[in-house]
């Protein structure tokens, strides 16, 4: 799953709202990052 937000907690919210409570949980396939002023991941589900 592809997460792109305005900001880091954008991010954050957009994955607790999927049930990830907690960031240790997430399996991540990239990482966030900022390119183009966008925050963009990409995580397992």
């Amino acid at each position: 799953m592809t997460i792109i937000s305005g900001s880091f907690t954008g991010i954050v919210e957009a994955l607790r709202n999927r049930g990830f409570l907690l960031l240790a949980e997430v399996k991540w396939i990239e990482q966030p990052c900022k390119c183009a002023g966008r925050w963009t991941c990409k995580v397992s589900v």
